[in-house]
């Protein structure tokens, strides 16, 4: 299962927007298809686990599609074909930057970049993610976000 989504993952990504968009109107297409089979069409004997996964599938392209268009693989893979890098930090001198930053401020766990007055950013301004990225605005949520930094 996991080599068919990287599969289409890498289909998708080989088609630009255009494919993104192909992927889109394609989980469109194949949603209200697998409903309708599976909630109107379904009679006696009808196979609904196959439309269940007919809107099911429609869910994954959507996804796959949407998370192309404006996901942050794709503003991660301009940013290397341009030239630049990922900057990581050192953790454990982020760790301490994050220990003297003053409140607000931001940590990301996945490049170690630590950054004050970070509350206007909902993502890390050096790769953009967003699981990775700690917000802290209170001085209690300091030590989560020095956990992250490991």
């Amino acid at each position: 299962m996991g080599e068919l989504v990287s599969g289409l993952i890498d289909l998708i990504r080989e088609g630009g927007k255009a494919g993104a968009v192909v992927a889109c109107v394609l989980g469109l297409i194949l949603i209200p298809t697998g409903y309708f089979l599976f909630a109107h069409a379904a009679g006696p004997g009808a196979v609904w686990p196959i439309m269940l996964g007919v809107s099911v599938l429609g869910l994954g392209c959507l996804g796959l599609g949407l998370g192309a268009l404006f996901g942050n693989q794709a503003r991660l893979d301009a940013a290397l074909e341009a030239g630049g890098g990922v900057a990581r930090a050192d953790f454990a001198d982020a760790r301490l930057r994050a220990e003297m930053a003053k409140v607000p401020f931001g940590a990301c766990g996945d490049c170690g970049y630590v950054v004050e007055g970070a509350s206007a950013f909902d993502r890390c301004p050096n790769c953009f993610s967003v699981p990775g990225w700690s917000l802290v605005e209170e001085e209690d949520e300091r030590g989560r976000a020095i956990s992250s930094l490991s």
